[in-house]
């Protein structure tokens, strides 16, 4: 385990997102796996300190739809990470769509599961983390985020350069 740590350490020391990426694609994490040591994790950590474009769709998947709450918010944070990527809007539009919908019910006619509150109590966090990575802003809250988001008119005047 320690040497698969070491080669991903040396991938991402290279800062080369593009090859990095080409290097780490097949060891890529299925939305579906359980990952007792929490590898998948560090491979999609690893992704997220290179933020190659070529992973935002990857990434954007596994944070709607990974299984393992901590693989998913490991996605939305490493997505945090693309502040100067020309896709930036679209992935800050993305956040917002599927996290959106994550948030647990507060009806009282209808109560959230407690695997859905479960999910939102790893997920909250760090989509209101990477939002703040994301645009330079410094809101926080996952609900206080889509508030804003749903309310501009223009999605690039959310970010801070």
């Amino acid at each position: 385990a320690s040497a698969r740590r070491a080669a991903l350490t040396a991938i991402v020391d290279t800062e080369d997102g593009k090859e990095g990426y080409k290097a780490l694609q097949g060891a890529y994490p299925k939305n579906d796996v359980e990952d007792a040591e929490r590898f998948n994790v560090e491979i999609v950590k690893a992704i997220g300190a290179l933020h190659p474009d070529a992973a935002i769709d990857a990434l954007v998947e596994t944070f709607r739809k990974a299984e393992q709450h901590d693989l998913s918010a490991e996605a939305v944070t490493a997505l945090g990470n693309y502040h100067k990527s020309k896709q930036r809007e679209r992935i800050l539009e993305d956040i917002y769509k599927a996290g959106k919908i994550m948030i647990p019910s507060q009806s009282s006619s209808k109560q959230a599961s407690p695997e859905s509150r479960a999910r939102w109590g790893v997920l909250g966090p760090a989509i209101g983390k990477a939002l703040d990575t994301l645009t330079g802003d410094t809101v926080g809250d996952a609900t206080e985020w889509f508030k804003k988001i749903g309310d501009a008119k223009v999605v690039k005047s959310l970010f801070k350069d």
